[in-house]
């Protein structure tokens, strides 16, 4: 079949079979968010793109509010049953006008094939959408004067197909929600059909849908792609749509679903693209999830799943892409996942997994992505064990339980670009090995246990975030003033530690740095000049160290800076006019006024007219 964008999807557009390309905007080698590095700071989101706006006209507004009704052929009898029959024992029949067409009769029969008995109550939209077939329709109004044109237009126009889009629409709000025109149901808002009119694929994005997919849909055989997303759909996933044999994509994302998983959807054999995530569902994941061997993603993140992963999900031998983050499933991370042969991207984070991480997993030499964060994962962390170079270009295990020291050989991972250790039990020296990861750019293994000097390999070219804080890394800080080497660091995150020495010469390399946090130290001595050259700085933070001498004046070229915290230490004099002038947001000084308890003597260690705190005593 020809690929048609989602944009095309709209449009009511007729011709070769679509599929929309919906899989495209979710083949990202990381996680749509990352760990915060900072409490403050949300992760990237990503929002999906809206389609266009414009809608065909109003509903009409002449449909009649009463059907006529005939004249009983019956008179009634003179004393009512004493006891009502519960349900009717024939089929009832909308009454029809006294000259009745065959249009009504025809419309009634088609609706009672698809819907049964829920046609004939009034609250339903089944009886809503009869109703507008019946009478507003003007493509059927308009043949109601001749038996045999009537039948062969209604053979054209598939009444079938045409009564079930109807009950769709007035399943998720009615008219005022979805617009739908007289036109043939191909130009309706959100459909696509194939040359001889049959709809192939249905999609709304964002288009405020309230209420539930109906069972009806199974009617609509032909369909290859029904995607509602970002929508607030409700109600539960019908087993229906286990009867779209020729469906390739579905996506039911970003609405308000609940229930189970039907079993029924491992019928959709054909099925490439399954995304659920962001609803209330719950339950487990169906076995017979894994007959789909076409299936190459499988989104369901971002639900209430729980129970274990299935034990044949080996056997899918097409899929690259699993997420299943933030469920309630619990269970050992199973090593079948590490055998699925074309996985790519594995996403389990913010679940109940327990045990060790398995070597399969890190072995497996298609796996490009790995996320296990926020678990209860527990023993040493899992490396790759073989001498070959991994394809890993995303691991995280933040969040866990995870102890011992990293091994060396760590330097494996020689495509890994996004590290992520942090908030861990993890002990011992920073391996010189993380220098053999030249395509690093970020590195978060902060709020561990490890310990020994800082190693100057660590300090890549690539890197542009190194989240390092709350550990017990002690000794001075390398000088890289005598490395030859272009640095594209922008956050450096050393706060929390137990450094000691002065700030070196060589800080002046990171002329990309906007973030340098050293706070909670024992740093020494005054601020070096060569800082000066941290123009792009924005939050400089020295508090709680051993700072001595004046605030030098040349923080004044720190142009770009928000906040600087300099209390807590040694420093003297005055914070310059020049300095105030930058308008910097946040300015923390030991500007307090101290009197000694025993002389009543006041001093004042720093002498400040803009900042915003002042210390001791802040």
């Amino acid at each position: 079949p020809a690929i048609m964008s989602t944009d095309s999807v709209m449009s009511g557009a007729t011709g070769q079979v679509p599929v929309t390309n919906e899989p495209s905007s979710v083949l990202s080698d990381i996680p749509s968010s990352f760990p915060s590095m900072e409490p403050s700071t949300s992760g990237p989101t990503s929002k999906p793109s809206f389609y266009p706006t414009t809608f065909p006209s109003q509903f009409p507004s002449n449909k009649p509010t009463l059907k006529p009704t005939q004249t009983p052929s019956v008179k009634p009898t003179s004393k009512p049953t004493t006891v009502p029959t519960p349900l009717p024992t024939m089929k009832p029949t909308i009454t029809a006008k006294p000259s009745e067409t065959p249009l009504e009769k025809i419309m009634e029969d088609v609706a009672f094939d698809v819907s049964g008995e829920e046609i004939f109550f009034p609250d339903t939209p089944q009886y809503q959408a009869l109703e507008w077939m019946t009478y507003t329709n003007q493509l059927t109004k308009e043949t109601k004067t001749s038996r045999t044109r009537s039948l062969q237009k209604y053979h054209w126009l598939n009444l079938k197909q045409r009564y079930v889009m109807a009950l769709f629409y007035y399943s998720l709000g009615g008219p005022d929600s979805i617009k739908f025109t007289q036109k043939h149901e191909c130009e309706w808002m959100g459909i696509v059909c194939n040359l001889r009119g049959n709809i192939t694929a249905i999609s709304f994005d964002a288009n405020n849908l309230k209420g539930h997919i109906p069972n009806e849909i199974r009617e609509i055989q032909e369909m290859r792609s029904l995607i509602i997303k970002n929508n607030l759909l409700d109600g539960t996933i019908p087993d229906a749509i286990g009867e779209l044999l020729k469906l390739q994509q579905l996506g039911l994302y970003n609405n308000d679903m609940f229930g189970d998983l039907p079993s029924s959807l491992g019928n959709l054999t054909q099925l490439t693209f399954l995304a659920l995530y962001n609803n209330y569902l719950t339950g487990f994941i169906p076995d017979e999830i894994t007959k789909l061997t076409n299936l190459q993603q499988l989104q369901l993140q971002g639900n209430e799943i729980g129970g274990s992963i299935p034990r044949d999900m080996d056997l899918m031998e097409s899929l690259e892409y699993l997420d299943l983050q933030d469920n309630n499933i619990t269970e050992r991370v199973p090593r079948r996942l590490g055998r699925i042969p074309n996985l790519e991207r594995l996403y389990l984070s913010g679940n109940f997994l327990r045990g060790t991480i398995p070597d399969e997993l890190l072995d497996s030499p298609s796996l490009k992505s790995l996320d296990l964060t926020d678990n209860d994962l527990d023993g040493e962390i899992a490396l790759p064990s073989g001498d070959e170079e991994s394809n890993l270009v995303y691991y995280s295990v933040t969040f866990n339980e995870l102890e011992g020291s990293v091994p060396t050989t760590i330097g494996n991972l020689k495509n890994i670009q996004y590290l992520f250790m942090a908030d861990n039990l993890l002990t011992g020296d920073i391996p010189t090995e993380f220098g053999l990861l030249y395509k690093l750019k970020d590195l978060r293994i902060g709020l561990n246990e490890f310990n020994g000097p800082l190693p100057i390999q660590i300090f890549l070219p690539t890197l542009e975030n190194m989240f390092l804080s709350s550990n017990l890394i002690n000794g001075p800080l390398p000088d890289l003033s005598i490395v030859n080497k272009t640095f594209s660091l922008r956050r450096l995150y050393l706060n929390d530690n137990e450094i000691t020495g002065k700030l070196p010469q060589g800080i002046s390399k990171f002329r990309n740095l906007e973030m340098l946090y050293l706070n909670n130290n024992f740093l020494t001595g005054p601020i070096p000049s060569h800082v000066a050259h941290l123009t792009n700085l924005k939050r400089f933070h020295l508090f709680d160290n051993q700072f001595s001498g004046d605030i030098p004046t040349f923080l004044n070229e720190l142009v770009s800076l928000e906040e600087l915290g300099l209390d807590y230490n040694n420093f003297t004099g005055k914070v310059d006019d020049s300095i105030c002038d930058l308008g910097i947001e946040s300015l923390w000084t030991d500007c307090a006024v101290v009197v000694d308890p025993i002389t009543g003597q006041e001093t004042q260690e720093v002498q400040c007219e803009c900042c915003d705190v002042c210390c001791p005593g802040c």
